[in-house]
């Protein structure tokens, strides 16, 4: 069983603790624990399960933070069973969830298996009934593709499949959607298992229900883009007509959705059933309308208004997830992170590894330039290994270069003219070895008019 974990010391004992009393054979079974750089205590938690354990419960340490997907590449070499179980770190299972997720490999064909996640919302909100009753039609969905031949597109919180067929994927792909699409493509089936239930608390409000989809929405998209081969029907059959409806056109609901608005309000005039059609209109635009204001104000009166206003949500999610595709953003956020990427540039310097740091700070370009921002190079020096590419990097993407001469009096409200995100500031590098870099390198957030 596999769990990647960040800073998650507030729920990773209840969810090992969940896991060890799984009714399944002890010598079967084993925990392997990935820490992302946790820096919470999460560790010492899992050391202290691990102590009194017993069932192996095995820690990793990844460093520097690389994200789920890395993390779960990490550890699947580690595993020795022939079954690899995915748990989220704050994951509670049923107590037969492990036996009836495995029992699905009885069939040789069988390659993945996903259980079904059912979201609890004991506050009673718009938002969580609307995430509810959304689960609620994606599981039968689930199981109408069984019938099928394979689902599309698991959870993650409660999935199994065979280790021989595990493909490792790029840290920024979406293991929830790609690892099963991978089993297709070599010839075996994924499966829903109605009987492995995992309860998860729904979203309470929409600003983190609507991140989150945009989030998701966006990495399915280059998911999609990445396994395209699948979407040929002459090759996949029916499997990539699936594939094509149940996610390509439902990121792309928006659009059927504003073409039948707009052409209601054109045919409105000519009366007939167009009237009809206007008003059913209004009444869906309505109802969500005034399920956001009831959300706003702490306020649920039950589906009537909860279903209409999350599925407007989830469109204009995917609106915005598709614009995002489109200019280059990836959804990603796993590595890369400023305090990472700074302290491995000052480990490659003090090893005098120059061109392995140049290649850093072009990386952290490009990885700022797929999530959507526009970074701002500041330049400064004539080293060979540090100007010379990132000025040439800076004209081919477009990007404002700024040269700065080690001035520390430099005006950082200049840089917001032109930066929505991260400014890399390069100056040379040409230091003694072993010496400190931080008055040559810096990272500055740049955000909302502010400087971090």
């Amino acid at each position: 069983m596999l769990i990647a974990a960040f800073n998650e010391a507030a729920d990773i004992e209840a969810t090992l603790r969940n896991k060890l009393a799984q009714n399944y054979p002890a010598d079967r079974l084993e925990l392997l624990v990935i820490s992302d750089e946790s820096d919470d205590g999460t560790d010492d938690i899992v050391r202290k399960v691990a102590a009194s354990s017993a069932v192996p419960v095995r820690l990793f340490r990844q460093v520097p933070r690389q994200g789920k997907t890395a993390g779960l590449n990490t550890l699947v070499p580690e595993a020795t069973g022939d079954i690899l179980l995915f748990s989220d770190a704050n994951s509670q299972w049923d107590p037969d969830a492990t036996r009836y997720l495995v029992s699905n490999f009885a069939d040789p064909d069988v390659g993945y298996v996903t259980g079904k996640m059912v979201y609890v919302n004991d506050a009673g909100n718009l938002v969580g009934d609307g995430c509810s009753a959304y689960m609620k039609y994606e599981n039968w969905l689930r199981e109408q593709e069984t019938r099928t031949g394979s689902v599309i597109g698991v959870d993650g919180g409660i999935d199994a499949m065979r280790k021989a067929l595990y493909r490792p994927l790029n840290p920024d792909q979406l293991p929830d959607f790609v690892q099963p699409l991978k089993v297709v493509e070599q010839g075996y089936h994924v499966v829903y298992e109605p009987r492995a239930l995992l309860k998860e608390p729904a979203l309470s409000d929409s600003n983190s229900e609507f991140s989150m989809r945009v989030r998701v929405s966006l990495r399915a998209l280059w998911a999609l883009k990445d396994m395209a081969a699948l979407m040929n029907p002459l090759r996949h059959g029916f499997f990539a007509l699936q594939l094509i409806s149940h996610k390509l056109l439902r990121y792309l609901a928006f659009i059927p959705l504003a073409t039948f608005t707009l052409a209601t309000l054109l045919l409105m005039p000519r009366g007939g059933i167009y009237p009809l059609a206007f008003l059913g209109l209004v009444a869906l635009y309505g109802l969500a309308w005034i399920g956001s204001k009831n959300e706003n104000a702490g306020r649920n009166f039950g589906p009537l208004y909860s279903v209409p206003y999350y599925f407007l949500l989830l469109n204009v999610a995917s609106l915005k997830a598709v614009l995002a595709f489109l200019r280059g953003r990836s959804g990603w956020s796993g590595s890369l992170g400023e305090g990472e990427v700074i302290m491995k540039i000052l480990h490659l310097i003090d090893s005098g590894g120059l061109y392995g740091a140049e290649k850093m700070l072009l990386e952290l370009v490009r990885e700022q330039i797929k999530s959507g921002l526009s970074p701002l190079i500041l330049s400064a020096g004539e080293h060979q290994f540090t100007e010379k590419p990132l000025e040439a990097e800076a004209k081919r993407l477009g990007l404002p270069l700024l040269k700065w001469r080690m001035n520390p009096g430099f005006n950082i409200r200049e840089s917001r003219k032109y930066s929505n995100g991260l400014a890399l500031i390069a100056t040379t590098l040409s230091i003694p070895t072993g010496s400190s870099l931080m008055s040559s390198l810096g990272v500055i957030r740049l955000q909302s008019g502010k400087s971090q």
